[in-house]
């Protein structure tokens, strides 16, 4: 991970591959992968079919869309996208490369 002129937010991803024995440079991630947000911890399955990483995306990114009681509250702190880190992953197709 690095933070990079004209990236897209805080930290994003790279990955380098060896070809006969060769590192080649590494090229930067692109989305869905890297986001505004913080990625971290790439790892490819042993079938190389799957990547997948950390994100502290957030699906909300400004205002609350309303009022809400002590249930949806819990709901949104606990679930998915909440900002804290959720586990992701993506076909390898998905990579580019």
């Amino acid at each position: 991970m690095a933070t990079y002129p004209n990236g897209l937010g805080n930290a994003d991803s790279f990955m380098s591959r060896r070809i006969n024995g060769i590192w080649r440079k590494a090229q930067r991630l692109p989305e869905p992968i890297n986001s505004s947000a913080t990625e971290w911890g790439g790892k490819m399955t042993r079938d190389g079919k799957y990547f997948f990483f950390g994100s502290s995306r957030n699906k909300i990114n400004d205002v609350l869309p309303g009022r809400e009681d002590m249930n949806a509250f819990d709901r949104r702190m606990h679930g998915v996208g909440n900002g804290l880190g959720d586990i992701y992953y993506v076909e390898r197709s998905v990579l580019g490369f």
